[in-house]
Parts: C-alpha cells; sequence; structure tokens
C-alpha cells in the first residue's frame, strides 16, 4: 500500500504520471498495486501523453472520501489516447470519478470491477471506438451523480450486466 499525502506526494496533484507510449502492459496479476491519496483533489494515476496496451487488474485505488471538484479521479487520460486499456477486477474507492479517459482510442475494456463513492460518476467515456463495460458493481452515496457518462462512443459501444446504483436526485444510471 502506498499513501500519497503532503509529504510524499509526486509533482503537483499528482501520485502516478505516466508519459509516452506504452507497449509493455503494467500487467498486476500476481501483485496487487494500492494507491491511496490521502488529501483531497489528488488524482491517483494521470496518463499525459498516448500510452498503449494498459492492463491494471486486481488494483485498489482510492482518493479521500468527500472529495470534490474536479482533479480527483482515480484514473484520469485528457486529452489522450489510450488504446487497448483494460482495467479489471480492480476496487475503486472515491474521488470525483473512478475512470476518466476522454481521447480517440480503440480496444477498452473496463470489466468485473467495483467502483465505491464517486462524487462525479464512476466511468466517463469520451471518443472511445467499441468500448466493452461489463460485470462492474458501480455504488455511490453521494447524490447528482452518473453511474456512466458516455460521450461519441459509437454504435460498437457493448454495455452489459452491470450493477449501478445511484442515490435519489441523481442524473442518472447511463447518461
Amino acid at each position: 500500500k502506498v499513501e500519497l499525502n503532503a509529504r510524499n506526494y509526486v509533482c503537483f496533484l499528482v501520485s502516478l504520471r505516466l508519459f509516452g507510449k506504452w507497449h509493455v502492459p503494467i500487467a498486476l496479476k500476481r501483485k496487487r498495486l494500492h494507491l491511496v491519496a490521502t488529501i483531497p483533489s489528488f488524482r491517483v494515476i494521470v496518463f499525459h501523453s498516448q500510452s498503449d496496451h494498459i492492463t491494471f487488474e486486481n488494483c485498489h485505488l482510492e482518493s479521500e472520501n468527500g472529495s470534490y471538484g474536479y482533479y480527483a479521479e482515480l484514473i484520469q487520460a485528457e486529452p489522450v489516447s489510450t488504446n487497448y486499456f483494460t482495467l479489471s477486477n480492480s476496487y475503486m474507492l472515491g474521488g470525483t470519478y473512478g475512470v476518466y479517459l476522454k481521447g480517440s482510442s480503440v480496444g477498452t475494456e473496463i470489466r468485473n470491477n467495483v467502483f465505491r463513492d464517486q462524487s462525479q460518476a464512476m466511468i466517463y467515456l469520451e471518443s472511445h471506438s467499441a468500448p466493452v463495460i461489463e460485470l462492474n458493481d458501480m455504488r455511490t452515496n453521494y447524490s447528482g451523480v452518473e453511474g456512466m457518462w458516455i460521450r461519441l462512443c459509437g454504435a460498437k459501444l457493448r454495455i452489459q450486466r452491470n450493477l449501478i446504483y445511484c442515490r435519489d436526485n441523481s442524473d442518472g444510471g447511463i447518461y
């Protein structure tokens, strides 16, 4: 478990910054990556340039509950491509968004994850071609939250067998 706080944070409001094209996956099948941001408005993982074939599996990413503003995503890429991005069997707790990916990309898969208590949306995808989002358990205690916010993802988008629980006065399960 790695805690990111005022004494050991990496760069400005970011815990793990990833640059460049990655052709070797971050495959964490045997080890659990556990990153916790303990300061409000900390992003946990940020992609700053095209990053391909990235796999996060069996991970625990967490931002302080009650994070507010637009700068506390657990995984964020904007406006960069993340071709063949995979998130599976992971636990995402807190932050404004669990996953926020905005950039022309293909091969996105988000499956069999647990999302808890994001304050804006559990998943935000924009300009991804034929993404697969399935078997996720998404719940939040915040009001005014979308389960998923999907924009410009084309006709081959596949969303199936997800559990989405949002409180009353939320904007919807899928927006």
